[in-house]
């Protein structure tokens, strides 16, 4: 949990996602890394359709990655996802 650190999970299957990806148009912009150093000249890829993650599982990743810069945003104008989860 401390960076440059390891943190083992359970058995990962990313076929959901996969699935997701292929039914969706992704697009792609330069960026920088969310998380420090924020290193420059990052591509991101973003699904048009959104993948939408269960509370229970936000919360676990979130303890494994962290601290970030930007935190997660709902639609323009709706309430922040973690704003949300704490009312």
């Amino acid at each position: 949990r401390d960076p440059g650190t390891l943190t083992k999970t359970g058995p990962l299957s990313f076929n959901e996602l996969k699935n997701h990806l292929a039914k969706s148009a992704v697009f792609q912009y330069s960026g920088s890394l969310t998380t420090p150093p924020c290193t420059q000249n990052i591509a991101w890829n973003v699904v048009k359709q959104p993948v939408y993650i269960d509370l229970a599982n936000y919360i676990k990743a979130k303890g494994v990655m962290k601290f970030n810069s930007r935190i997660t945003q709902n639609f323009p104008g709706e309430i922040n996802l973690i704003e949300n989860a704490c009312n």
